[in-house]
């Protein structure tokens, strides 16, 4: 199993999120049970609820890891970091981008579980079409208007 924790010693509370994520991403927010949790992590339900309240409060924690960590290595239209120079920089920012995403263990399974859930839940679609669509095209908008600015590109 891939880690998407770094610690070389895990808290439980970081291996309870990390096999939810697996489990939420394999078998979908409804088909996942505490007890599975629990069970993966090695320790008995009663004891999952030392760090949680339940299995929304774990759902909650995995959304705000994902957005923090997203937001850190992807951006947003509130942390955007420099325009591009040219083009070329463009392209190549672009698909680091990519390919964090890509990459990234926490980030495939999380998006793998928003694309599933996301016409199951309200909530979940509205967090998918903010990843997928609406915030990226907010903050494509914002990267090429500073390019423009700048004069890497024409409007």
């Amino acid at each position: 199993m891939i880690s998407f924790v770094e610690e070389e010693r895990v808290s439980t509370r970081d291996r309870i999120l990390e096999e939810a994520l697996t489990l939420f991403s394999e078998n979908g927010y409804d088909g996942t049970g505490v007890e599975q949790i629990a069970e993966r992590v090695g320790i008995k339900a009663p004891s999952l609820y030392k760090h949680f309240k339940g299995k929304e409060d774990i759902l909650n924690a995995l959304i705000d890891n994902a957005e923090a960590r997203y937001e850190e290595s992807f951006g947003s239209e509130q942390r955007l970091g420099r325009p591009p120079e040219s083009r070329e920089e463009f392209v190549h920012m672009t698909m680091e981008r990519v390919l964090f995403t890509m990459r990234d263990p926490m980030i495939r399974k999380i998006r793998k579980f928003l694309v599933q859930e996301q016409f199951r839940s309200d909530r979940l679609a509205a967090i998918t079409t903010r990843h997928q669509l609406e915030g990226v095209q907010r903050m494509y908008t914002k990267i090429i208007g500073g390019m423009m600015a700048k004069g890497a590109v024409r409007q």
